[in-house]
């Protein structure tokens, strides 16, 4: 590139101009937008001129951009919902379409939400949620409300319960396992409905489900449970206090209440 105005002035008395074009004091404009097709008193090495995006074909250029960095999020969001393991019921869930006419549930609500907007410091700092309370109130709903907000903002989640993750282990599909264990999110539904007591001993599954939560404990990667029971409900029901002591360092506890919604 170089500045020379003969060189220019001979360029643009070679150059057609387009339909949607127009010579004005010396240099080429846009007839949409008004504004400069070339670089004026500039021309190339070989002479020709130097053409420049004028804004309109410039915003043309940014909405064409944006839209396939959109599809491509989409599809990846997509694909992230495929693996999720959520269950097509709650898999259209929003906080959008979500009643919080209760005052009790607007509360937890809320807390879900500013969880999920502050979703990449909660990864960071390896920080969950423990949602407890009767059957039917809105747990669930709540959590995947959390899910699909997470899986839209491209985070690796899963969304599943104990029993499957035993299915699992006992399949030895180790792929699922360890993209149970290694996921930005997990969400853990109807937890502590499993079987970890029998006979008056530990049964099998409960070193697994400790093993589980140590694994994303010391990792740092946060869980969000959904539970008829608190953690002292639990203890009650021998879980293991290693298990509940690490859930309870992990999450914050938070009891959802109201009217049933089934």
């Amino acid at each position: 590139m170089k500045r020379n105005k003969e060189l220019y002035f001979d360029a643009l008395r070679n150059y057609e101009l387009a339909d949607d074009e127009v010579l004005r004091d010396g240099v080429i404009y846009c007839t949409n937008c008004d504004t400069p097709r070339v670089f004026p008193d500039f021309v190339n090495d070989d002479g020709t001129l130097i053409h420049i995006a004028c804004k309109c074909r410039d915003m043309a250029h940014w909405k064409l951009e944006n839209a396939e960095k959109e599809w491509a999020r989409k599809q990846n969001v997509l694909h992230l919902k495929e693996i999720s393991l959520m269950d097509e019921r709650y898999s259209t869930v929003s906080f959008l379409n979500t009643r919080t006419e209760n005052a009790e549930l607007k509360k937890v609500y809320d807390k879900c939400v500013d969880y999920c907007l502050n979703a990449a410091k909660n990864a960071y700092d390896g920080k969950g949620m423990y949602l407890s309370g009767a059957v039917g109130v809105g747990k669930t709903h709540l959590t995947a409300c959390m899910a699909n907000e997470l899986l839209e903002q491209g985070f690796k989640v899963k969304f599943t319960n104990i029993s499957r993750i035993a299915d699992l282990i006992l399949t030895n599909d180790t792929t699922e396992l360890n993209q149970v264990r290694n996921c930005d999110f997990l969400f853990l539904d109807d937890f502590g409905k499993e079987l970890v007591w029998k006979n008056g001993s530990d049964g099998w599954l409960q070193q697994k489900v400790f093993n589980l939560i140590n694994d994303r404990y010391n990792a740092m990667r946060p869980m969000i449970f959904s539970s008829n029971y608190t953690l002292m409900d639990l203890l009650a029901k021998h879980y293991d206090r290693a298990t509940i002591d690490r859930i309870r360092e992990m999450c914050e506890q938070i009891e959802v209440k109201g009217d049933n919604w089934r």
